[in-house]
């Protein structure tokens, strides 16, 4: 997005979005969460009233997991994690955790699917690969995926991990949720929420 490159157009993107919140009569947010933090936000009214609609998905347009798709052991683990690459939404643990895995003797595989949206998070990322000493086989980074291309091919995997450090809601979350993955998610935000 041109913000993450443009600071002028970041910083005036703060200003609509601050005027607008501090002008509504009314909020809407997407979890309970969001709605306890909007509370605390600098000029918005202790009386202003915040209603809670959760976002959904369409199932229509999610290819379901067929239920009986053992997780076959022999074989890598297929585990995606769907998210722009920046540092709230944890992709370096996400590493930490593919290097105790592989140390405990099993075998796994990570697709990180999502685009850079922070110059020079990937060299970091692949900075704690080196410092891991990761095998190549042991993930991918997919880049952007168009979301028809997502929801095709979540059904293909065995588990959806998203330890974001912090999350309002967690679209990914529910939408591997509506393809019946297992998901492994962080205890932060709207997370918990959605995951039990």
């Amino acid at each position: 997005e041109v913000h993450y490159a443009n600071r002028l157009v970041g910083f005036m993107k703060k200003i609509i979005h601050r005027w607008s919140v501090v002008t509504a009569q009314g909020l809407i947010a997407m979890t309970q969460y969001l709605a306890d933090e909007l509370h605390y936000y600098p000029g918005i009214s202790k009386k202003i009233e915040i209603a809670v609609i959760p976002m959904g998905v369409n199932l229509s347009v999610i290819r379901k997991k067929s239920k009986s798709s053992d997780i076959n052991l022999a074989k890598p683990m297929r585990i995606v994690h769907i998210t722009r690459l920046a540092t709230e939404k944890g992709k370096d643990i996400v590493l930490r955790a593919i290097d105790y895995v592989i140390k405990k003797g099993y075998k796994i595989c990570v697709d990180f699917i999502g685009d850079e949206t922070i110059p020079g998070y990937r060299d970091y990322l692949f900075k704690v690969i080196e410092e891991l000493h990761l095998p190549d086989n042991a993930f991918n980074f997919l880049g952007y995926h168009p979301i028809s291309q997502v929801y095709r091919e979540l059904a293909d995997y065995d588990l959806l991990v998203h330890p974001s450090r912090s999350e309002g809601q967690g679209m990914a979350v529910l939408e591997a949720m509506a393809a019946g993955l297992p998901v492994v998610a962080s205890s932060v935000g709207g997370l918990k929420e959605l995951v039990v």
